[in-house]
């Protein structure tokens, strides 16, 4: 259930579904099956004393969250399947977030260098293209969110972006924490902000869960 769509924000990105689709069933034959049941982060790159190999993520179905290391393991976003992470990127980006799969999550690794060699052999550059203006995008977006937006303009941004949440998930996720996880906000400014938008009939919230968004939120806080 769409909860808002008649007051969804503008600058929604779009998750290229095909291409991600197609690289997936390029890669998936070559890849190995990790054991997500005990929990803990995925590393995509290793390093041994003479050599740096890096690799990627075929995610199949599940979530993983995309933790910011730099940034006092902010929580950076919630991807879900199918996605395809590592395929462009150096240590140093690859080193920022850390990517913490859930635990009934499907996942694949396969050695960045092998996947590039199977991309280029089924002529799937543009894919990958696509996938990485896309994760551009979306990093973009969210360094943008934390960095040039004022307390209020974060909160009622990821209130819409957890209205997007299907409801069967959004109940079971308290809002107050879904946006303390990802920004660098006080417990007490959020409350305030929550309280007041709820006051003013902009938002449901039941035993701390949104329900819905009522109606847009003011530009003028």
């Amino acid at each position: 259930m769409n909860t808002h769509s008649a007051h969804s924000q503008p600058g929604l990105i779009e998750k290229p579904l095909a291409e991600i689709q197609r690289l997936i069933d390029c890669l998936l034959p070559a890849a190995t099956q990790v054991d997500t049941r005990k929990g803990g982060a995925i590393n995509l790159v290793k390093q041994s004393k003479n050599n740096t190999e890096f690799f990627v993520i075929l995610l199949i179905s599940g979530e993983i969250e995309l933790y910011r290391t730099a940034s006092n393991n902010l929580l950076f976003a919630t991807a879900s399947g199918h996605n395809v992470f590592g395929l462009l990127g150096s240590s140093l980006r690859f080193n920022t977030y850390k990517f913490v799969p859930s635990k009934d999550s499907e996942i694949y690794i396969l050695p960045r260098e092998q996947a590039i060699d199977l991309i280029i052999k089924h002529t799937l550059i543009r894919e990958l293209l696509t996938i990485h203006s896309f994760m551009s995008d979306i990093q973009a977006k969210g360094g943008n969110l934390l960095i040039n937006s004022t307390a209020y303009e974060i909160v009622s941004t990821l209130l819409m972006e957890l209205a997007d949440v299907p409801e069967e998930k959004r109940l079971k996720i308290s809002v107050a924490n879904y946006i303390i996880d990802r920004s660098n906000l006080a417990r007490s400014g959020v409350m305030k902000i929550l309280s007041e938008l709820r006051i003013g009939g902009y938002i449901d919230i039941n035993y701390g869960k949104l329900i819905c968004v009522n109606k847009r939120f003011p530009t003028v806080y």
